[in-house]
């Protein structure tokens, strides 16, 4: 939650009043992710599916274009997504199921946020190479199937 405490109507200390160190939202390409439905024989490299393996490429490989793609999508709604997170958690109080629906609830708003963000263009993510435009149709960074954006999800966890 670091990250969401930089809008100056949210302080840290605001949030450390109300979080769980326990219990948290993890958004964004989940392990468990649905994979591209074609097969493959290649080796993956450690990774759980090919979709998880090119979303991790775009987000953390210095020579994507994309690089981060993921983080500047979660960014450009980090307003409005601290002031929610705060709502949530002092919704929950210290009922603990009442906090894990609510953290869940707050993820799926999250996750979709980062969708729309990438759909609408809101991370300022590069425009495609002209070779990308001839391959497919469309001109939006990181959406040709849009299998991609459709697998971002989000997951309530509990450290034990």
């Amino acid at each position: 939650m670091s990250g969401w405490t930089h809008d100056p109507r949210t302080s840290a200390a605001k949030l450390a009043a109300y979080t769980n160190p326990e219990m948290g939202v993890a958004v964004g390409v989940l392990p468990n992710a649905q994979d591209y439905d074609e097969e493959t024989s290649q080796a993956l490299s450690g990774y759980t599916s090919k979709v998880v393996m090119v979303a991790t490429y775009h987000e953390l490989n210095p020579r994507s274009r994309y690089n981060q793609w993921l983080f500047k999508s979660i960014k450009a709604g980090e307003g409005s997504m601290t002031r929610d997170m705060v709502k949530t958690l002092k919704r929950a109080g210290n009922d603990k199921a009442k906090r894990r629906r609510l953290m869940a609830e707050f993820g799926d708003r999250l996750a979709e946020s980062v969708q729309s963000v990438i759909l609408h263009r809101g991370a300022s993510l590069p425009a495609n190479r002209e070779s990308t435009l001839e391959f497919k149709q469309g001109s939006v960074p990181m959406v040709d199937t849009s299998h991609l954006i459709s697998v971002i999800d989000s997951e309530v966890y509990v450290d034990a």
